[in-house]
């Protein structure tokens, strides 16, 4: 069983890895067109809330969504349309906060062009509305599917950027943001066409039925809102990053967000493929907490083993990329001798965000969403804090230096807590063998 996880990861680690290559090689060619500056930097925050958004909404539901279908009924028809008002609401609120509220935050957003802020909420709306669909095809093992449906979103921006350069036209942020709008409107259609399938089966098993399927949508709702506000703190990490590096000068923001993507290109996909074979199979062994715990160590020693080489191999490779991709570049020499050095800093985090990622899985599939509040909470007020230091003392390095000491503590924690489960169902079983 666990062979052929490991074989379907490899599968999907290709895959992924094509995805992050192709959006790794747009932000390059972008940032040599433009330079790390203000037009950059406004980009790359937009870009960062919206992402922060997306993956905060479909992360979560993707956490809940498997083991929920395995406990309770579910009319999927009927959830959609209750969260489509809760993605109404949310695309709203977002759209008052881009225009009023992030400018004040965020100093550097306040000459960002109306016309892109608007094409980042719809990026956002069209994100958020496809979590449902995404969330269905993981319970359905669609893996494979996601990841190549995936690819268009890169592929767009490399389409754009390549042609733009081909016809020697100047490349602009509107340029990149509405290649990025149409890459998600088609990728919803991809998803919503790959789920009418499963969406067609069940329309008809509940005819079959001879009822119309009357259930409540408010424990995966709670639960799924255990899992936003919990995650979300974690998440909000690297704006919390940016927001500091905002206060170093022009440039800052996209020097420290092109050093986390060096990373995130091999990290984003050996935790989407982990992560994508773990959620729906660790609702089923969480039926069995020795079957667990076996899996769970398995898993911990490939996240770990492969975080860590990946780690080591980026740390080397890292001002020999950064010289070649930016030679020649609107970026200047200066500014690539830090961007290395950010690089090399935040490839510390690789192993225990690996780690983490599992652990995280783990302890959602026993129920206790709520502790991941606690600790994520923990870890959001403890980056603040060790951002304004360690920004103060050395700058960008520090603030890389902080992630990685944050995911080091989180892991410390979720390691804390899954001890105490396993511990006490070690013990129950005894005292029941005992009697």
């Amino acid at each position: 069983m666990f062979k052929k996880l490991m074989l379907a990861g490899l599968l999907l680690s290709a895959v992924s890895l094509l995805g992050k290559t192709l959006a790794f090689f747009r932000d390059v060619l972008f940032a040599r067109e433009l330079g790390f500056n203000n037009q950059l930097d406004n980009y790359l925050m937009l870009f960062t809330l919206v992402m922060f958004l997306i993956s905060i909404v479909t992360g979560a539901l993707n956490s809940v969504f498997a083991s929920y279908i395995r406990r309770h009924s579910l009319s999927f028809h009927s959830f959609y349309k209750q969260f489509s008002a809760l993605v109404c609401l949310l695309v709203l609120v977002f759209s008052i906060c881009c225009l009023y509220v992030l400018p004040i935050a965020f100093s550097i957003l306040s000459n960002a062009s109306i016309f892109v802020v608007f094409c980042f909420v719809g990026v956002t709306a069209a994100g958020l509305y496809q979590a449902p669909l995404v969330a269905l095809l993981i319970a359905k093992k669609q893996q494979v599917f996601l990841s190549v449906s995936q690819l268009v979103l890169p592929a767009m921006g490399v389409v754009t950027v390549l042609s733009l350069t081909i016809v020697q036209l100047p490349i602009t942020v509107v340029d990149l943001t509405l290649a990025l709008l149409f890459a998600y409107v088609i990728h919803f259609v991809l998803l919503f066409a790959r789920s009418r399938r499963f969406l067609s089966d069940l329309t008809v098993s509940e005819r079959d039925s001879g009822e119309s399927l009357k259930v409540s949508h408010k424990p995966l709702f709670k639960e799924f809102g255990w899992i936003v506000v919990s995650s979300s703190l974690l998440a909000t990490l690297p704006i919390v990053d940016l927001a500091f590096a905002s206060q170093l000068g022009d440039g800052s923001v996209s020097i420290l967000s092109n050093g986390y993507k060096f990373v995130t290109v091999a990290q984003s996909v050996l935790a989407m493929s982990l992560g994508s074979l773990l959620i729906p199979y660790m609702a089923e062994w969480a039926d069995d907490l020795a079957l667990l715990r076996q899996r769970l160590i398995k898993a911990l020693g490939v996240a770990g083993g492969l975080g860590a080489a990946v780690g080591l191999f980026l740390y080397v490779v890292m001002p020999f990329a950064v010289s070649i991709m930016f030679n020649g570049s609107e970026v200047t020499g200066f500014q690539s001798a830090e961007l290395s050095e950010v690089g090399q800093a935040y490839t510390l985090l690789v192993p225990f965000y690996l780690v983490g990622m599992v652990l995280s899985r783990c302890v959602v599939s026993l129920g206790k969403a709520k502790l991941m509040l606690t600790i994520n909470g923990v870890a959001f007020i403890l980056n603040i804090v060790m951002d304004y230091l360690m920004s103060s003392w050395f700058g960008l390095i520090g603030i890389a230096f902080t992630t990685s000491i944050i995911y080091l503590i989180s892991v410390l924690m979720l390691f804390w807590v899954l001890r105490s489960v396993f511990v006490n169902s070690s013990g129950l079983t005894l005292r029941k063998q005992h009697d």
